[in-house]
């Protein structure tokens, strides 16, 4: 029988427990389910309709019979348009000095820094799923600061919110990029950091995380107990 006709061969059980296990992990993570989704409904809004598909820019490349003109519009960089910053996952403007967004690509962040941004803050975590492979070293070449702070999506802290809120007070003047994987943790934070520094209601807080997510009980508690610990401290003449 011809290698191309061979009916596929099982993994071995030594191969194949291990890989179950390592599916089974990665299907039930909450971050990986909530990338699936963020992923599905871009892949919607940009009118994917069946795999596989590719996007060189804007361009859409449908089937297998066309990734010689994937091959061919990636080796013509001159006829791909610049990438616009709402390109980016979960892309949001917050007045003119903070945008905030997912992960970006190499050559998103190259764009960040053409629209006059100084400063990346990650709250992702240095997952290869997501991540890039040298995030710190792609932003120091492009002639920005950046300030990693790595939030675990199922046990944020409230140090971690500290951190941020330094950072970002550190940060005044100049124009802030923060991300993570997909806008969510972020969402949080600045929502936070949006009451305690920004003014803003905690209606306008709530607004702004859910037009990003509907935050599971991990953050829903994180959030509650960082407002619970700052009433706790104005009643007690304590300033935040």
């Amino acid at each position: 029988m011809c290698p191309v006709c061979q009916p596929p061969r099982a993994a071995s059980p030594a191969c194949a427990a291990p890989l179950a296990a390592a599916f089974t992990a990665l299907v039930s993570d909450p971050e990986v389910k909530a990338r699936l989704i963020a992923d599905t409904e871009e892949a919607v809004m940009r009118g994917v309709f069946g795999a596989p598909t590719c996007f060189v820019g804007d361009q859409l490349f449908f089937g297998q019979d066309r990734l010689d003109f994937v091959r061919e519009a990636l080796t013509r960089p001159s006829d791909i348009p610049p990438v616009d910053l709402t390109a980016i996952r979960n892309f949001v403007v917050l007045g003119d000095q903070v945008a905030t967004a997912g992960q970006p690509t190499e050559q998103q962040l190259s764009t960040v820094r053409s629209h006059g941004f100084e400063l990346v803050v990650n709250l992702g975590l240095l997952d290869p799923k997501y991540c890039l492979p040298d995030e710190a070293r792609t932003v120091a070449a492009l002639g920005m600061a950046y300030h990693h702070i790595p939030v675990d999506f199922q046990n944020p802290k409230a140090s971690d919110f500290d951190e941020f809120r330094t950072v970002m007070r550190s940060a005044q003047g100049s124009k802030v990029f923060v991300h993570c994987a997909a806008n969510y943790r972020v969402a949080c934070f600045m929502a936070l950091f949006g009451e305690a520094e920004f003014g803003w209601s905690r209606e306008q807080a709530d607004a702004h995380i859910k037009r990003l997510w509907e935050p599971n009980e991990v953050w829903a508690r994180f959030v509650r107990d960082l407002r619970d610990r700052w009433a706790s401290r104005a009643g007690s003449g304590q300033v935040d």
